[in-house]
């Protein structure tokens, strides 16, 4: 892999490209965005780029600016400011081997990035280069980070040791400590656009022909995790019986909610995974409530035999989709699966009345 294959952020790639070749790296960044958009794809690479043993180039010390303080416009430098991507030190990033880089993150049985792992994480960085003359560290999954490992985290992020890189990568900032957002300094990365995703989509098998891809990736908001997840026929199926649903008036509130759980629940043991699963249910129940909305106001042509619009559903499908966003707020938020989609489909349900 080299920066060649990061796809959807050129501009990103290209900043970093100058600041790894001119030794102009901080000392910790925070990658936020939204999940499935290449944020660990582009931190892997970033240290590739600092530990291969095949390069041309051997970067300086992190230390410097990052790019959004550094020029962008890179000049002719080939691949001799990323990582070749077949020398021992990157393979083994790629692996996971390499003795001066650690990648962590959350555990599927766990809901918060423990203590005793931080330690763990800081104790490795407090080490000397192994091989080259960078350690670099990525923790993932980093608005999980429990109090405590936070807190224990900081003091690396005022003075980390020498030669290391921190990269935390998370789906936003607000969700992680102001103290550690002020250590950091944060990237933004955008949705993938609907040409590069469909591209992926394709690629990885998950649509078969470019139209399927196209309607798929248009469907997925620049992710292709949720792409992954829109492509399985549970959710297929999951999307027919919900919309069907939202058909009938009253909304019944009951089966709703008990559809929305199942999927989320059965055969399913890590909660880790309920609450991806929540999210994703949680997401195609706003996609709907968006759709008919766009029908409501006139964005949209009226599907067939769907029938008119009732007066006054404009502003139930607002207050119905509005309280899907506060769901999806607690799912994030760690409340109990079950109860939060209960009373999200009911108060979808009165909204909808």
């Amino acid at each position: 892999m080299s920066w060649n294959s990061i796809r959807g952020h050129e501009a990103l790639v290209a900043a970093f490209r100058e600041v790894v070749a001119r030794g102009r790296l901080g000392h910790a960044y925070l990658f936020v965005g939204p999940s499935g958009i290449g944020k660990k794809t582009f931190a892997v690479e970033l240290a590739k780029a600092l530990l291969c043993e095949g390069t041309a180039l051997a970067p300086s010390t992190p230390g410097g600016r990052g790019p959004t303080q550094a020029a962008t416009s890179s000049s002719a430098r080939g691949e001799s400011d990323g990582a070749c991507g077949v020398c021992p030190a990157c393979v083994q990033v790629e692996a996971r081997t390499h003795p001066d880089f650690q990648l962590v993150g959350l555990a599927d049985d766990r809901h918060e990035f423990p203590i005793e792992e931080m330690q763990k994480l800081i104790a490795h960085l407090a080490l000397k280069p192994a091989r080259g003359r960078h350690r670099v560290a990525i923790v993932d999954d980093a608005e999980s980070l429990s109090t405590e490992a936070a807190n224990c985290f900081l003091k690396t992020l005022e003075e980390p040791p020498p030669d290391s890189l921190l990269i935390l990568v998370a789906t936003g900032a607000e969700r992680l400590l102001p103290t550690i957002r002020s250590r950091c300094q944060i990237i933004r990365f955008a949705p993938l656009p609907a040409s590069v995703l469909a591209e992926l989509i394709l690629a990885e098998g998950i649509a078969e022909h470019a139209e399927a891809a196209r309607r798929l990736a248009e469907a997925s908001e620049g992710s292709l995790d949720q792409a992954r997840w829109l492509a399985r026929p549970e959710v297929e199926q999951l999307q027919r019986q919900v919309d069907d649903l939202l058909r009938s008036r009253p909304v019944d509130c009951v089966v709703l909610g008990q559809t929305l759980s199942r999927f989320c629940e059965e055969g399913v043991k890590e909660s880790a995974v309920k609450r991806e699963r929540a999210r994703v249910a949680l997401g195609l129940l706003a996609d709907l409530l968006r759709r008919r909305l766009s029908i409501a106001v006139g964005q949209e042509a009226v599907p067939p035999m769907s029938g008119r619009m009732p007066a006054g559903e404009v502003e139930s499908l607002v207050d119905a989709l509005d309280r899907v966003l506060v769901a999806e707020q607690q799912i994030d938020r760690w409340l109990q699966v079950p109860l939060v989609l209960e009373a999200c489909a009911a108060d979808v349900a009165r909204s909808l009345e």
